[in-house]
């Protein structure tokens, strides 16, 4: 025994009963092939023309440059000599940390990043209190 059927609900089955019929549609042409391109075509090169007078480009020419080094062969041996480190020093290198000469207490940036702490926490105090009394 079936419930006999209200017109909004009538109507919202022909309405689903339309929409499905419309979703199975069939599908659509692949579109056109676009059509090719032409060749390109070979453009002109540049020629490239000096504003310089005859006289600026004979003096550049003859402008005499920084002279080439010439190149000396030398052996590996004479390469390699080199003052050797003294003792007790450490060349190139950096001397060990000594605990004692560091200075005590708190650094810059830890300074820097207590005080911005502090600050965000008063803020945060002066906020809630602002809520708290706007509330009441």
């Amino acid at each position: 025994m079936t419930k006999p059927e209200t017109p909004a609900e009538t109507a919202a089955s022909e309405a689903t009963t339309l929409l499905i019929e419309r979703t199975e549609a069939a599908p659509l042409p692949p579109p056109p092939a676009a059509p090719p391109l032409p060749p390109l075509e070979r453009k002109a090169t540049f020629q490239m023309i000096s504003m310089k007078s005859p006289a600026e480009l004979a003096a550049e020419t003859a402008r005499v440059g920084r002279p080439i080094a010439a190149v000396q062969m030398r052996s590996l041996a004479e390469a390699g000599r080199h003052v050797p480190t003294p003792p007790g020093g450490l060349g190139f290198l950096a001397p060990p940390r000594d605990p004692a000469a560091e200075p005590k207490g708190l650094s810059g940036g830890a300074y820097v990043l207590l005080m911005a702490l502090g600050a965000l926490a008063l803020a945060a105090v002066i906020a809630s209190a602002m809520w708290f009394l706007a509330y009441r």
